[in-house]
């Protein structure tokens, strides 16, 4: 299984490597994209039935990725050599054509379509090369795996349809803990990250009479310059867990996103019995219908009210809050891991048989 050290999948990864190992089942781990921190150890070595593989190798979207990448393709199939895996799963994008171990892909995002959701346009041609990459891995896949329907028809609308895609939901069976709601709103992402468009709490925070909390940094990843924000408190990059206790405080999560294939962040709210005020999104609309205020997240003004509609009305808030958490059940750690053991056995025996006709 292959993973990054960078955010959401590596959260991914560990409900899934947790789920896996209760279900006895062992996991190769291989990160990409920067040593992992402390707490990622920690997470890692808490897991039974897991060999944990870190690199720092870049990924295919970083700046000039293209000698590790070949380099990341060269030490997967000497990983499959020395462990004879019953299946491949990537959480990246991989040229593996000439391999005979099954694969399921997880189209977690891209490039393509963050550009054109956040952008507005077509992605320049110089990310030609990483189209070409994409299209491959998802072509040279057994099973492309989409978090939600949407995000699996803007892969079909950008690589062609060239695949076979099933929508299996991210998910978390973590028990939040239950605290009294605290008057603040919490965000979760970097300011500087277009796609969190988390810049959008520079007009309204100021209106606002609840403060708003940031998990997430204030300085831009270039020349360190800090953006501060009037009634905006930032944590800096917080560890899973501080995050959690956070969300269980909060009464309101706010999430301005111009693009989120899935959402985990916000599902782990939902847990936390947050009211959830979110962009109406297809991906987001897809899970959280009925469950969440939606804005038009190029709006400021309907941010803006959404949240002083919650601010005043504490049982509104209260019951919005109770709904998430309902929804939430929906996606159980441990049904999604059932989905996937069923695809990796329906995979190892057409794979067996393969092999016997040859």
């Amino acid at each position: 299984m292959t993973t990054d050290t960078i955010g959401g999948v590596w959260v991914y990864s560990m409900h899934l490597c947790q789920y896996l190992s209760k279900f006895g089942t062992e996991v190769i781990l291989l990160s990409f994209g920067g040593n992992p921190s402390s707490d990622q150890l920690d997470e890692v070595q808490a897991i039974e039935n897991l060999k944990y593989y870190p690199t720092t190798y870049k990924l295919e979207w970083m700046e000039n990725p293209w000698e590790d990448v070949e380099k990341a393709h060269i030490y997967v199939k000497q990983l499959c050599e020395l462990h004879k895996p019953d299946v491949i799963h990537l959480s990246n994008f991989m040229d593996l054509e000439n391999i005979l171990t099954p694969i399921v892909n997880v189209y977690h995002s891209c490039v393509l379509s963050w550009w054109e959701s956040v952008k507005g346009n077509p992605a320049p041609e110089e990310w030609l090369r990483y189209k070409e990459l994409v299209q491959a891995s998802l072509k040279n896949a057994d099973i492309v795996v989409g978090p939600t329907q949407s995000i699996l028809k803007s892969a079909r609308e950008l690589y062609g349809n060239d695949f076979h895609g099933i929508c299996i939901p991210n998910a978390t069976d973590y028990n939040y803990p239950e605290e009294d709601k605290q008057e603040f709103i919490l965000c979760a992402g970097r300011i500087w990250d277009d796609a969190k468009n988390l810049k959008l709490l520079e007009t309204i925070a100021p209106k606002l009479s609840y403060p708003v909390v940031v998990a997430g940094s204030n300085e831009h990843p270039n020349n360190g310059e800090k953006l501060n924000i009037e009634n905006v408190i930032f944590l800096g990059r917080l560890p899973q867990k501080e995050l959690l206790k956070w969300m269980s405080k909060s009464a309101i999560f706010f999430s301005p996103v111009l693009y989120e294939p899935f959402g985990l962040t916000i599902l782990e709210a939902a847990r936390s019995r947050c009211a959830l005020v979110i962009s109406n999104i297809d991906t987001l609309k897809e899970n959280w219908s009925h469950a969440a205020i939606f804005f038009d997240p190029r709006i400021p003004v309907q941010a803006l009210e959404a949240l002083n509609k919650l601010i005043a009305n504490s049982r509104y808030r209260q019951h919005l809050g109770k709904v998430a958490y309902n929804r939430s059940n929906k996606f159980s750690s441990e049904k999604s891991t059932r989905t996937y053991l069923d695809i990796y056995k329906k995979l190892n025996k057409v794979n067996q048989l393969l092999k016997l006709n040859l």
